[in-house]
């Protein structure tokens, strides 16, 4: 009923809403001011931030001035109605002494009716009379749901009470707590209560009860739901008011917190494994070998507590299959856990994990996983590391765990029986039957990460494209190249990224696929006017792809722009550019040079530029040398290039 209020605050402040956005607004104000509204300050800022606007902020103020203390006509009424309850109704003589505070409630509305119908007031009146019925009525069927709701309460706890002793006690009671001015008037509205109720045959623990279970439902859950709608609402705007920076830690530490409770739980897992388990009630396991069904009911706990890991690392890397593989994977895990009694505090884990990564969708989508060398050392090191530990728990806990427990079974029973089998003649026979149930048993889990890891990988990325001679030498027809790296997409071995504007490629980024790197080579090639947009898109596309954009020799302008984008940098040398249009060997300034060209002269060498076409004899000669020189040595092709026939035809060759 307290949404009532503001339709018609939107009414005479001439504002349109939607229904859905009014209720979710009205829901945040009335719940967050309940607990902790003070002298209803926080109601008012509430209003006056939702539904002002720019231009119109004193005609909001006011609007909201003349419909706020109309909230109260409906105590007032029931006040007024309350003071023959307390004089008339059998049982009430107890509240006799709070017949003033009912008194002086009731006189709330008459005030508001006086200060409304005078004309000079423009803040606290001049309120149109449909307004003033709408509000009072509101107001009414408001403060009537609140004290039937408490006084159901009661009802279905049991407590012989009746509603004409408990409505004035609770109106007095709701009276005394507005005038403390205590935030959800807590404390006085409490005390007076319990008091109160003490007189109508309710024990103190009873009392207690009644009113905890007020305080939730009426404050507490509808203050979290509210405070839900209020970042919600009110994100947006202090997201936009510090530049993106809330949304983006928001989403960092979500993204942590997940991370850290799927390899949690998943070492959680793994670890339960210490306990012992009753599977003797199990149809199939109770008859097996005692090790074999201890190791085969609680087989699951290691393979999906090493499944957990691996969702971790996806939820790392912010990958799109994380969403449809977290939901397999709890599901039967929840079912696993639950399987022989109800597991609460691992099933509310595991449903609240789910809860928040629903909540940062969003953020995974990238659409595909590489699962890097490094990644991979990681998480078979958390899988091995807690195996061992689980392994050496199980040992310390078979001692106390008695005959039934796993540690028992396995580092107690087994080794006295290990002994003795080591004497007879079937021990390799033994050996070997061990070995293979422990060589199935990781075989399993390994299976599985090899298909989760697949399923989560496209083997075709999509990102980029091969060298295409044509369009490429289109390209460059359309701008002035002063990129001298631009020449190096002629060799082929590397993928080219076009950004497109109005259908035109404006800038291309070269680079190679390493263990899911893009390793871009040199500046962009393009127009440098369209180059931070580029940047930006290719950023963006490699990170939909799960891509790590590294920038190799890049220039100044380059490294300011992805300075803004949080890269770090390191120096590994040096470029020089010489101006050949004013390079000489003459003069003062030249001598430096004459002397080591004289010096380099006598030795017998020489300088000239061979311009194509090329004869296959002057290309077999430049193969033998590159061969030669290069030896048993891996070729350095990224940044350098290598002898390629084709890719020298393109360009006169300066020989020594």
């Amino acid at each position: 009923p307290m949404m009532l209020y503001d339709y018609v605050l939107t009414k005479e402040l001439q504002k349109q809403i939607r229904p859905g956005k009014l209720i979710e607004n009205s829901w945040t104000i009335n719940s967050l001011n309940n607990l902790i509204g003070f002298a209803g300050l926080v109601d008012v800022g509430l209003r006056y931030s939702y539904f002002s606007e720019k231009d119109r902020e004193g005609e909001t103020m006011k609007g909201i001035s003349r419909v706020i203390p109309y909230f109260m006509s409906g105590l007032s009424v029931y006040s007024f109605l309350s003071l023959f309850l307390v004089i008339f109704a059998p049982g009430n003589r107890v509240l006799y002494p709070y017949l003033i505070v009912l008194l002086l409630a009731s006189l709330i509305l008459p005030a508001l009716l006086f200060v409304s119908s005078r004309k000079k007031i423009s803040f606290f009146g001049n309120l149109h009379a449909h307004r003033v019925r709408a509000l009072i009525c509101a107001s009414l069927l408001d403060w009537g749901c609140v004290t039937l709701f408490f006084f159901s309460i009661g009802r279905i706890l049991g407590y012989p009470v009746s509603i004409l002793n408990i409505a004035p006690l609770f109106l007095i009671s709701i009276c005394i707590g507005m005038v403390s001015m205590i935030p959800g008037s807590l404390g006085s509205f409490d005390l007076m209560m319990i008091s109160g109720l003490l007189h109508f045959s309710i024990n103190q623990n009873e009392a207690a009860s009644w009113l905890l279970l007020f305080r939730i439902f009426y404050y507490i859950i509808p203050f979290f739901i509210g405070l839900i709608f209020f970042l919600k609402s009110m994100g947006k705007q202090i997201n936009d008011k510090f530049q993106g920076l809330p949304k983006k830690m928001a989403a960092l530490l979500g993204q942590s917190i997940s991370h850290f409770m799927t390899n949690f739980f998943g070492f959680f897992l793994m670890a339960t494994s210490i306990l012992p388990s009753e599977i003797h009630s199990l149809p199939l396991l109770g008859r097996m070998d005692p090790i074999k069904g201890q190791l085969l009911y609680q087989y699951p706990c290691f393979l999906f507590g090493s499944l957990f890991f691996l969702l971790g690392r996806m939820i790392r890397r912010k990958a799109a299959f994380a969403k449809p593989f977290s939901l397999i994977l709890c599901l039967l895990t929840l079912f696993y856990i639950n399987l022989d009694g109800i597991s609460l505090f691992s099933s509310l884990y595991l449903l609240f994990l789910l809860l928040l990564l629903y909540l940062q969708r969003k953020t995974l989508c990238r659409t595909h996983f590489f699962y890097s060398p490094e990644d991979r050392l990681k998480d078979f090191g958390y899988i091995a590391g807690s195996f061992l530990l689980t392994l050496f728990l199980l040992y310390l806990s078979g001692g106390a765990g008695g005959k039934e427990s796993l540690g028992f079974l396995l580092f107690h029973e087994n080794f006295t029986v290990s002994a003795q089998s080591m004497q007879r003649p079937h021990y390799f026979a033994s050996f070997l039957e061990n070995f293979v149930h422990a060589f199935l048993y990781l075989l399993l889990p390994f299976l599985c990460y090899a298909a989760a890891v697949f399923l989560a990988g496209k083997r075709h990325l999509s990102f980029g494209e091969p060298f295409q001679k044509e369009r490429f030498d289109d390209f460059l027809q359309g701008f002035t190249n002063p990129n001298p790296d631009a020449s190096l997409a002629y060799l082929g071995d590397k993928l080219l990224y076009y950004y497109r504007e109005d259908g035109i490629d404006r800038t291309a980024f070269q680079f190679a696929l390493e263990d899911g790197r893009a390793v871009v080579m040199g500046d962009p090639i393009g127009d440098p006017d369209f180059w931070p947009f580029a940047l930006a898109d290719f950023l963006h596309r490699a990170e939909e792809q799960n891509l790590i954009p590294l920038f190799y020799e890049t220039g100044v302008e380059v490294t300011l722009l992805l300075h803004n984008y949080g890269y770090e940098f390191m120096k590994f040398g040096e470029s020089a550019k010489v101006d050949l249009s004013t390079f000489t060997l003459t003069g003062k300034s030249g001598r430096k040079f004459r002397a080591a060209v004289n010096k380099v002269e006598n030795k017998g060498f020489s300088f000239t530029v061979k311009e194509p076409p090329f004869s296959d004899a002057f290309m077999d000669d430049l193969e033998h040398i590159s061969s030669s020189w290069l030896g048993d040595r891996q070729e350095k092709g990224f940044s350098l290039g290598f002898f390629d026939r084709d890719y020298l035809r393109l360009s006169p060759i300066a020989c020594v």
